[in-house]
């Protein structure tokens, strides 16, 4: 009879040994299965983040909102310039701010694109289909190139036809703004005339 109950004994231990293994077993592979589950939801929302337009990613990573912010075109000179400008302007004409060389000139020598396709203009006066007449820089003391790169710049733009008006600070009145601005646009059209006066001439 006792040694029927130890039997028993001995039984019912080695069940509950067996059932509690099997427990942390299934813990473990729950544990993994949960964590796989969190790896992979994760992989997934960052997957769709990636998909998500700049804006709304800003809503969905605070860090990125931290880091990058708006900030205003142009200064306060700058505004006052762009306003004298498109003030004067002739109807059909219109005035850029901040325009990428890149934008406006073309070559086919990779070599000389390199020389002017970082550069960019404080303002560019265009015609009503957007070709461009005028460069204005605002020289002010915010302006941190040399007389010699100014130069060359300008030199740039002249042998694209591109006149450039250079104000060493902001205007003291409209006036002082249209007495440069219009005569070049003057002499643009009277150049367009010229040639349209050519083209009529050897077509007849």
């Amino acid at each position: 009879m006792i040694y029927i109950l130890i039997t028993v004994s001995l039984i019912g231990f080695c069940l509950s040994l067996l059932y509690t293994s099997k427990h942390n077993v299934y813990k473990s592979f729950a544990d993994i299965g949960e964590f796989t589950d969190d790896a992979l939801k994760e992989e997934a929302i960052s997957d769709q983040i990636q998909e998500i337009p700049v804006t709304a990613k800003h809503l969905a990573n605070h860090t990125l909102s931290a880091q990058v912010q708006p900030k205003g075109l142009l200064s306060r000179h700058e505004r006052d310039m762009f306003n004298m400008i498109q003030g004067i302007l002739p109807k059909g004409y219109f005035v850029q701010c901040q325009v990428s060389f890149n934008s406006f000139l073309k070559c086919g020598d990779i070599g000389v694109r390199n020389t002017f396709n970082r550069k960019s203009c404080d303002f560019l006066i265009v015609n009503d289909v957007f070709l461009p007449i005028v460069v204005v820089e605002l020289d002010d003391r915010t302006h941190k190139y040399s007389s010699e790169r100014d130069a060359a710049r300008d030199a740039l733009l002249e042998e694209a036809h591109i006149r450039t008006i250079r104000f060493a600070g902001l205007p003291q009145s409209v006036k002082e703004v249209a007495k440069l601005i219009i005569p070049l646009i003057t002499s643009y059209e009277d150049s367009l005339l010229h040639e349209r006066t050519m083209i009529t001439t050897k077509i007849h």
